[in-house]
């Protein structure tokens, strides 16, 4: 919402961008789960993003992602 990205470390960056009511977890991996309030509805929005070797391989740590997300 500040528009800075508070790292694991400890550390903290700018994004740049303006602020909003985002947030962005990015995973050691590469993958990142983006969580943000609809617009239009009263709920929360998930978005993942996988990065793997193949789309297989990809849609396989969504999943995983997600079912983590869901506990």
């Amino acid at each position: 919402k500040d528009g800075k990205v508070y790292h694991a470390d400890g550390s903290v960056t700018e994004t740049g961008l303006p602020s909003s009511d985002v947030l962005y977890y990015e995973l050691e991996s590469g993958d990142a789960v983006i969580v943000r309030p609809s617009g239009t509805e009263p709920k929360v929005k998930f978005y993942y993003t996988a990065v793997a070797s193949s789309m297989e391989k990809a849609n396989v740590l969504l999943e995983a992602m997600k079912a983590q997300m869901s506990k």
